[in-house]
Formats: structure tokens, C-alpha cells, sequence
């Protein structure tokens, strides 16, 4: 391939911003994307285990996996179209040959990273982490021997390095809790240390896509044509991080909460008071973006 191919492509009009704020949300949206999957995946599998149980504490879990598996794919679905934008903006037609070649492997790098656990699940949701987790090492070498010759060199590099490192370490949170893993906080942990570990994934195969790219065909994603648009920067970014923030962080406290109290479980004010914000804050998104669609209109 030449570097001429994917620069006669490149858009005339130039992007919004600078190349490697795209390259990081790429790989940032990917993560979340990629967590999303794997708690359906996760949720899927046990539900399918659940139904054909006749244990009533695997019927009752099924039965709570069924509803988080559903809300996992939905949630998939609408972060999932961000990396691919992403990716689309910054390479243009390239990402389609790249994700058809390697989108199977980064879905099936990390299998299990997170579980669920009350006190008769925790045992299971331990072995599966620990499965998954070497499931995941495995994978990633295998994936590694299938490299070309050109990007051998990533097999043994410090990025290879760090996300086994990263992989592992996830591993290792929750042994190294034990009891506390399901006492307060703590439990959020393993969630936070997974997350962590998905992004440092998706940034390490962003950077062997970036220096394969510059290495072997000399075309650099970061030489594009910038005219900022402060606007629909702007937008996003308080899209994703307040909106998108606010929401997730009530939905989390929600799950968590109510995971935790015996009984009806009842939000406390402060916690519906983050509920409301969240409505109110997608009331003033809709509002300011149909707002500036019919002001450019008009004029």
C-alpha cells in the first residue's frame, strides 16, 4: 500500500481539531465500548446458565442477568458508533479493512473482566475472573504470532508489555481485596482497575495502528489539515463528560446501592437528586443542539 492512496482519500475540508484528540477519544469510546461487550457477553452466558438450572440461586440470577445482559446491548450499540467515527475521521476508508481484520481479535482479547458477586456468587464471579483473565493472555499471544513480519516487533515491546501488565494486574485486584471486594467501596475497584485496563488495550493497538502506519507506509494520521470548530468540539466534550458523567454516575450509584440493601430499596434524596440532574441536564442538551440547528437555518 502507498501513502498516496490514503492522502488522495483524505477530506478536502481538513477536521475540526487536532488528529490526536481523535486518536484518543478512539480509543477511549473503544474501551467503552469493549466493557459494554463483555458485561454482555458475561451476563448473556449466565443467563443461559441460569435457565437450564434447577438451582434457585442460579434461576434468581439468571432472571437479574437477563435485564443487565438486555441494557448491555443497548448500551454497546450507541458507544459503539463513536471509535468508528472516530477512526473514520482521522483514516478515512482505511478503517474499514482494519477493523474487518482485527475487530474480532480486540473483542475476544479480554473475555471476562468484571462480575458480579452477593455472598454465594463472589466464589463464582472469582473463577471466572481468573479464567477470563488467562483466557485473555493466551489470546493476545496467539494474536501476536500472527503478526507480520513488519509488526513483529510489537510482540516484545514495552506496549505489549503494558497491557499484559494491565491484564494482569486486573486479575490481581480482586485476590488481593479478598473479603473486602463486596464491603463498601471497595467493590467499585475492580470495576474502576478493569476499566483502566480496557483503555490502556485500546490505546496500545491505537499505537501499533499509528506506527505501522508511518513505519511501513508513510502515512501520518497526524499531518491533517486542522480547522478548528470550536463548536461541535465543545459540544461533545460536555456531552461526554457532563452528560454522559452525570448519567452513568447515577446508573452506577443506582446498581450499586441497590445491590448492597436487603429489602425495597429506596434512592436517598441525594441520589435522586442526581437523577434529576441527569433529566435536567439532557432537557438543556436537546434544547441547545435543536436551538443552534434552527439558528443556523434561519440565517
Amino acid at each position: 500500500m502507498t501513502p498516496e492512496i490514503l492522502y488522495a482519500l483524505r477530506d478536502p475540508a481538513g477536521v475540526p481539531t487536532h488528529p490526536w484528540l481523535f486518536l484518543i477519544l478512539g480509543a477511549l469510546t473503544l474501551a467503552l465500548h469493549l466493557a459494554a461487550v463483555h458485561v454482555m457477553l458475561g451476563t448473556g452466558a449466565l443467563t443461559l446458565r441460569g435457565a437450564y438450572s434447577q438451582s434457585a440461586h442460579w434461576r434468581r440470577l439468571a432472571a437479574h442477568m437477563l435485564t443487565t445482559s438486555k441494557i448491555a446491548v443497548s448500551v454497546a450499540i450507541v458507544i459503539g458508533v463513536a471509535p468508528l467515527l472516530f477512526v473514520q475521521v482521522v483514516y478515512d476508508p482505511f478503517w474499514y479493512t482494519s477493523n474487518v481484520l482485527s475487530g474480532w481479535w480486540v473483542i475476544g482479547f479480554i473475555l471476562i473482566l468484571i462480575a458480579a458477586y452477593i455472598a454465594w456468587l463472589k466464589p463464582l464471579a472469582m473463577r471466572l475472573l481468573t479464567l477470563g483473565g488467562v483466557l485473555s493472555v493466551v489470546l493476545g499471544a496467539l494474536w501476536m504470532l500472527t503478526l507480520p513480519e513488519k509488526m513483529a516487533w510489537f510482540a516484545l515491546s514495552p506496549w505489549s508489555m503494558l497491557a499484559l501488565a494491565a491484564l494482569l494486574i486486573t486479575v490481581a485486584v480482586p485476590l488481593l481485596l479478598g473479603a473486602r471486594i463486596d464491603r463498601g467501596v471497595w467493590g467499585y475497584v475492580t470495576f474502576g482497575v478493569g476499566a483502566v485496563a480496557l483503555i490502556v488495550v485500546c490505546a496500545v493497538r491505537e499505537v501499533l495502528r499509528y506506527v505501522t502506519l508511518v513505519g511501513s507506509h508513510g502515512y501520518d494520521a497526524l499531518d491533517y489539515t486542522v480547522h478548528m470548530d470550536w463548536y461541535s468540539l465543545l459540544l461533545f466534550l460536555l456531552t461526554f463528560a457532563a452528560l454522559g458523567g452525570v448519567t452513568l454516575g447515577y446508573m452506577l450509584t443506582v446498581a450499586w446501592q441497590a445491590g448492597q440493601s436487603t429489602g425495597r430499596y429506596s434512592p436517598s434524596p441525594a441520589v435522586s437528586r442526581l437523577g434529576n440532574l441527569s433529566i435536567g441536564l439532557l432537557g438543556i442538551w436537546i434544547l441547545a443542539y435543536f436551538g443552534i440547528g434552527f439558528y443556523v437555518w434561519a440565517s
